[in-house]
């Protein structure tokens, strides 16, 4: 499994990880306002966005 994991920014890191159906794109203006204090760093979860992999059948299994 290869995840998409994007970094911006540098400073103390900040991890935005979306919701079920979502993407690192839902984090665009987090990121933009972010960006010049801190890292903002941004995860597609598998078979999400940029990411390979299927994505899971509960958001359950995500945590776990």
């Amino acid at each position: 499994m290869e995840l998409n994991i994007e970094r911006y920014g540098k400073g103390k890191p900040i991890v935005f990880i979306h919701g079920a159906g979502g993407n690192t794109q839902g984090w665009y203006l987090q990121k933009e306002y972010l960006k010049s204090s801190v890292e903002v760093v941004l995860i597609d979860l598998p078979g999400h966005g940029d990411s390979r992999g299927e994505g899971c059948v509960k958001v359950e299994e995500y945590r776990d």
